[in-house]
């Protein structure tokens, strides 16, 4: 079986992984769709940084959940904005955790919001601080308590100032005791009128001066 490029130029479906970048950026958006997630988990980051966008959008939910997670590190900004809400949602937890703080920062407000608790969870720590705060403002409560103790220690001041007072109220004892004082200085006293006094006097021995 073949795949033919926009150029007319026959790659065979079985040598598509050792075609050049060249030749994968040439397939038409049909071509690609016919490759095996086989295919596309054994692509290049040479292959995958040459597709198009209008490429990109046009995978299957499959054919983006089998991109390997080397390849996933090595998309562009334009690449990940490229990905439609259903792409974004097949993305695998691993996945997610193999994305730089770049590429977590590129999500739209849209994409972001559509992550799934395990997609949340598999945020690497090191990116975290990419998440931007009208995004934290907008999470569920269920997407946030997904996010894990480590992750919250790794939020910057600012990201816990954009907590809404009911999101702020679902943080375990656990989180509330791996904030830092730095992080606790940046929570006003409105974010607080739904935490508990248990909740409260555990800002209070970070730090926290009432706001």
């Amino acid at each position: 079986m073949e795949v033919t490029s926009a150029n007319s130029t026959s790659v065979p479906l079985v040598t598509a992984a050792s075609s050049s970048s060249q030749n994968i950026a040439t397939l038409t958006t049909q071509a690609l769709r016919a490759l095996t997630t086989r295919q596309i988990s054994t692509l290049t980051s040479s292959q995958i940084a040459s597709l198009s966008t209008l490429q990109i959008s046009a995978l299957t939910n499959a054919q983006v959940a089998a991109i390997n997670t080397v390849n996933i590190a090595a998309l562009s900004s334009d690449q990940i904005n490229a990905l439609s809400l259903s792409q974004i949602y097949a993305l695998r937890p691993a996945q997610i955790n193999a994305m730089s703080s770049q590429e977590i920062g590129s999500l739209s407000p849209s994409q972001f919001s559509i992550l799934s608790v395990n997609q949340i969870a598999g945020i690497n720590i090191n990116s975290v601080r990419a998440i931007k705060s009208y995004e934290l403002n907008q999470m569920s409560a269920t997407q946030f308590k997904a996010l894990n103790t480590a992750q919250i220690h790794q939020l910057s001041s600012a990201q816990i100032a954009a907590l809404t007072p009911q999101t702020l109220a679902f943080m375990s004892r656990q989180d509330l005791c791996a904030l830092t004082s730095n992080q606790v200085q940046g929570i006003k006293k409105t974010q607080t009128i739904f935490m508990s006094q248990t909740q409260l006097s555990l800002l209070r021995s970070h730090g926290w001066n009432g706001g």
